[in-house]
Formats: C-alpha cells, sequence, structure tokens
C-alpha cells in the first residue's frame, strides 16, 4: 500500500482494489481468551500462553511473554500468496 489502510477503508471503498485487499487482520484487542478475531474473513488466531493488558494506548493488548507464547491461525488457501506479500506488525 501506498499509505496504512484499515478495515473501514476497504468497506466504503477509499482502499485498494480486490487484488491488494488484505487476507487477515488481527488488532489482537478481544481483552480475555485465547482467540484472536480476524477483522477480514474469519481467520481466527489461536492464542497460547498470552498475557491480556487492559491499559493498551488504544484499549486492549496482548502480551506474548518469552518461552512458548504464541499464536497460530488454521491453514488456509487465501494464504496461498503466489506473487507478493506484506506483513505489517506495530
Amino acid at each position: 500500500y501506498h499509505r496504512v489502510h484499515d478495515i473501514a477503508d476497504q468497506a466504503d471503498g477509499d482502499g485498494p482494489g480486490a487484488e491488494l485487499a488484505p487476507v487477515a487482520a488481527w488488532h489482537f484487542d478481544d481483552n480475555t481468551g485465547t482467540t484472536t478475531v480476524d477483522a477480514v474473513d474469519g481467520h481466527d488466531g489461536n492464542l497460547n500462553s498470552v498475557v491480556w493488558n487492559a491499559g493498551g494506548r488504544h484499549g486492549s493488548t496482548v502480551e506474548f511473554p518469552a518461552g512458548g507464547s504464541s499464536v497460530s491461525v488454521p491453514a488456509s488457501a487465501d494464504f496461498d500468496l503466489t506473487e507478493q506479500l506484506s506483513i505489517t506488525v506495530w
């Protein structure tokens, strides 16, 4: 992308076309539990050994302590990307 897009950009048509649309987006703001919801297409992630923190800048956050914490997402044909791939984490 030439600028940051969010899910609202996709919904209102202001974002990139379908060929550049996100495949998945996890906000990690669920604040509880062992699942993080995919805001794009139902590719929810399973959280393992994480710590929820309600004091994030924009609501809750999740911490991944050292020693085995992770997020796993079930395999999907949507992730069989053959040309371009961008991953953004902040």
